[in-house]
């Protein structure tokens, strides 16, 4: 699946739940532009250039957020 251009590809810092999907620190997140500027206010993620490229050497690939349940709509 595409990844959507217009997500924030960011990464976490620490392991939380988001909307029903757990994620763990390093991994690289694309989030709505809005989710992403809270969830740095609150210091959970980092959008900066330089973390993203941390992501990147260790392994990680960047997916997209999706909601638990989301998944369960219809794709046409």
């Amino acid at each position: 699946m595409a990844v959507k251009k217009d997500l924030v590809p960011v990464r976490i810092l620490s392991g939380f739940p988001l909307e029903g999907v757990c994620y763990t620190p390093g991994q690289l997140v694309g989030l709505p532009p809005a989710l992403a500027e809270q969830l740095e206010k609150s210091g959970s993620i980092d959008s900066h250039k330089d973390a993203l490229a941390a992501c990147k050497a260790e392994g990680f690939e960047r997916i997209e957020h999706k909601p638990v349940g989301q998944d369960q709509e219809t794709e046409e």
